[in-house]
């Protein structure tokens, strides 16, 4: 989750949007604020089992091109297509526990 007064602003739109499932709100959070990973989480890709992002001729938005998942599935299920960004976007940060 982004820092405090992003997690103040999503839980704002949770309230105010009652009538939209939590994690949709969260899916277009995460495509708007993009994904940075953990040190600790990039110790733990491993292409033979993650799908992994092609290179690509547009890049990144992080300006990288690194072995990281292309997407992250949440708990009911569903998936979101990652992009990584860098910090002073402050991206939701995405770790190994």
């Amino acid at each position: 989750m982004p820092k405090s007064s992003q997690r103040k602003n999503y839980l704002h739109t949770v309230e105010k949007y009652q009538d939209i499932p939590e994690l949709i709100i969260l899916k277009t959070d995460v495509y708007r604020r993009g994904v940075a990973y953990s040190a600790a989480a990039l110790e733990h890709v491993n292409p033979t089992i993650h799908q992994i992002q092609a290179p690509s001729i547009f890049g990144s938005r992080d300006g990288k091109l690194l072995p990281l998942p292309e997407s992250l599935t949440l708990r009911d299920g569903t998936f979101i297509l990652s992009s990584p960004t860098p910090p002073e976007y402050q991206p939701y940060l995405v770790d190994y526990k």
